[in-house]
C-alpha cells in the first residue's frame, strides 16, 4: 500500500521500501517511520510532485469566474534538491535558462515561480501529489528526454513528463486549460 512517499506492507507490519531520505532522516534503519514513535513524530519530509497551470481570468458570470490556461510547468521535490521542468516557458532565475528547460537547487524554488506568474497577471493553479523518488527520477528523466519545447508545447511536455506515474493515470492536455481540467477531475476525486 502506497502511504505518501513510501510502500507499507500491512500484513508484515512494516515499510516495505527504504525511506527516500535515506541517513537524512536521522535514524540508521531505513525502514522505520519517524524514529518508531508516530505518536510524538512525523515525517514532514515527504515527497511530492506539483503540476502549475497559469493563467489569465477571461469571463465572469454570476460568480464564476472562467480561466484560460496559458502556461504549464511540473515541479518534483526530488528529495531536498527541487527539479523545475518550465517547457516553453519565460521563467529565467538568474539569467540560466538551460536548454532542456529543467531548473535545480535554488533555481527550481517554487515559490519564486509562483511569484514570478503573478507579477505577470497570471493567476497560478497548483496540484500536488505525494510521490517517491523513483517517480520523481523517472519524471526528471522524461523532462530531459523532451526537452525544452518552444512554442506551444507546454502542456503536453508537462504530460509526457508526468506519464505513468501513480496519481497523474490519464492526465493529458495539449492545451494548459486540457491539463487544468484532468487534474481538477483528480482533485475532486481525492476528495
Amino acid at each position: 500500500m502506497r502511504f505518501g512517499a513510501r510502500d507499507y506492507d500491512p500484513k508484515a507490519g512494516r515499510w516495505a521500501t527504504k525511506d527516500a531520505v535515506s541517513f537524512g532522516g536521522d535514524d540508521t534503519n531505513l525502514f522505520r517511520y519517524a524514529l518508531s514513535d508516530p505518536v510524538n513524530g512525523i515525517d514532514t519530509g515527504g515527497l511530492r510532485t506539483c503540476v502549475i497551470i497559469t493563467g489569465e481570468p477571461i469571463l465572469s458570470l454570476d460568480g464564476w469566474t472562467v480561466y484560460v490556461g496559458c502556461h504549464a510547468a511540473v515541479w518534483v521535490e526530488n528529495g531536498g534538491d527541487p527539479a523545475l521542468y518550465d517547457p516553453s516557458g519565460s521563467y529565467d532565475p538568474g539569467h540560466r535558462r538551460s536548454s532542456s528547460g529543467l531548473f535545480f537547487g535554488p533555481d527550481a524554488d517554487l515559490d519564486a515561480y509562483k511569484r514570478f506568474h503573478e507579477s505577470l497577471g497570471s493567476s497560478v493553479f497548483e496540484f500536488c501529489l505525494d510521490t517517491n523518488s523513483c517517480d520523481e527520477a523517472k519524471i526528471i528523466q522524461q523532462a530531459l528526454a523532451i526537452g525544452d519545447q518552444r512554442g506551444a508545447f507546454c502542456a503536453a511536455s508537462v504530460s509526457g513528463a508526468i506519464h505513468g506515474i501513480p496519481g497523474f493515470e490519464g492526465v493529458n492536455g495539449f492545451l494548459p486549460a486540457m491539463l487544468y481540467r484532468h487534474l481538477r477531475r483528480i482533485a475532486r476525486a481525492q476528495r
